[in-house]
Order: C-alpha cells, then structure tokens, then sequence
C-alpha cells in the first residue's frame, strides 16, 4: 500500500510541485512535461510561460488541439484535508481549492471504499473534438493541507 501523506498529521508536509514562476526563460520547469495523445495523432496544446500581472505564469493555449502539462509525484495516498490550489484567469484571476479525499469519495466512493494514490497533478486543455480555441492562464498550483 502507498505511504500517505504528511507522514504524520503534525507534520503539515506535502508534495512540493515546482511553481510556474520558477521557469526561467518561456518553458515550464523541467519536473513538468507535455504530454498528449499517443502517436502524436492530433496537435498538442500548447503550453509557455510569459509574465502577466507582473507575474510569471504558464499560458494555456489549445487551438483544435489536445494536452495535458504534467507534474508526476511519488505516489502516494493524501491525508484527509489535503487540497489542490491554483489560480486561473480568462478574464480575472480566480482562485480555487479542492479537497482531494472528499471529491474522489464524491466522485467515486460508491465504487471504492479505499483512496488511491496520488501519482500526478495536470493542467490539460482540450479543443480537438469541438475544433475550437481558447486561452486561459494558470499559476500558485500547489498542494498542501
């Protein structure tokens, strides 16, 4: 079975995910990759850093395309409480939080009784079927209690 995260409730530990400020130069860190459909059948969404707001944050562009930018973990199960936060702009920042053991047992919970590991976290955008376009921007991803 998965360790858990924190190794014990006192220690308020989590995952560290490299934070999109941190790039140097238009390319996401190096611990978050690009990945898409097999073969490379349709376009991959495109993913950049650029500063916006006197920030570095990543841009998010899908242009009849299909990816996902993606951090992997050592896995992992979260302790209850443990949340996802980011930021996201269209038009304005909005912040979120998400508890990830309550909405996989939301989600999932009548067809699991046990939370399974956390492997990795994503930013995806996905505009191939609809054939479409949209551009968003994201930053502050993280993962704490």
């Amino acid at each position: 079975m998965p360790p858990h995260w924190p190794p014990s409730a006192a220690s308020g530990r989590a995952p560290a995910l490299s934070l999109f400020s941190s790039a140097t130069g238009t390319q996401p860190p190096a611990s978050w990759r690009v990945v898409g459909v097999p073969r490379g059948k349709i376009p991959l969404t495109r993913f950049d850093i650029i500063e916006l707001d006197g920030r570095q944050v990543l841009r998010v562009e899908a242009s009849r395309s299909y990816g996902n930018l993606v951090h992997a973990l050592a896995p992992a199960v979260p302790d209850a409480g443990m949340r996802l936060r980011w930021r996201w702009r269209l038009d304005q920042w909005t912040a979120h939080a998400r508890d990830l053991a309550a909405d996989f047992r939301l989600a999932f919970g009548h067809e699991s009784v046990s939370l399974p590991a956390l492997e990795a976290v994503l930013v995806g955008a996905d505009a191939d079927n609809t054939g479409s376009y949209s551009l968003g921007y994201v930053e502050g991803v993280t993962l704490s209690p």
